[in-house]
């Protein structure tokens, strides 16, 4: 019985590493995008509306404010206090949703789940719908690093009902078989993740559930 206890603590160490690394690929992401705003600003290319002065200054405020986290290394915990507030500042505004997403990211790989958690929560009051889809699937992973299953399957379930063809839907379904899995039901799990594998055959999150339903006898 210990030894099953290890192995379980073991494979939901590896999941929760790959989870982290996927956060990592989040904040890349976020990054161009919030790139991409600032460059479309200094060539004119936006709406007049993104031609406001106060709208650009809030952008600008947000690309400084998030300076320290784009040139941190793997192994530094950067002071996060300019970001804090600034997303405090700005919560109702597009730009404060980026800013609690990013804040969530960061505290996720700095294994402070719970704020984390808050972050990814404040990130989907008021950001765009790709904003909120990232910081729907985040928030899953932050409460399975919890060992909150059952949140974690809650959230998965609504993200499927709300974004039925969303390209991270495998892995949102990855992680919800495996708080299945750690909840205590592995045969539940282990059909899911066969179904993951068939329904996604290119995909990284089908050979994750490849392996994780392999683990499971």
């Amino acid at each position: 019985m210990k030894n099953n206890n290890n192995q379980q603590k073991i494979n939901e160490k590896g999941i929760i590493d790959v989870l982290e690394q996927k956060i990592k690929l989040y904040k890349k992401q976020i990054l161009i995008m919030v790139g991409i705003v600032l460059l479309a600003i200094a060539a004119g290319a936006l709406t007049a509306h993104l031609k406001n002065q106060a709208y650009q200054k809030q952008w600008g405020d947000l690309f400084l404010a998030e300076l320290p986290l784009a040139l941190q290394t793997e192994e530094e915990n950067t002071d996060f206090s300019e970001l804090e507030i600034y997303a405090a500042a700005n919560e109702e505004k597009p730009a404060g949703a980026y800013a609690a997403l990013t804040l969530g990211n960061a505290y996720y790989q700095n294994k402070n789940y719970e704020k984390a958690e808050l972050y990814f929560k404040q990130a989907l009051k008021n950001g765009n719908k790709e904003l909120q889809a990232l910081a729907e699937s985040s928030l899953i992973a932050a409460y399975i690093a919890q060992n909150m299953y059952d949140k974690a399957i809650e959230q998965a379930n609504a993200f499927e009902a709300k974004y039925p063809n969303h390209f991270i839907l495998a892995q949102v379904k990855t992680h919800k078989a495996l708080a299945t899995e750690l909840s205590g039901k592995p045969q539940e799990a282990k059909a899911m993740y066969l179904e993951i594998a068939e329904q996604y055959p290119s995909s990284y999150s089908s050979s994750l559930a490849k392996l994780q339903a392999d683990k499971i006898k």
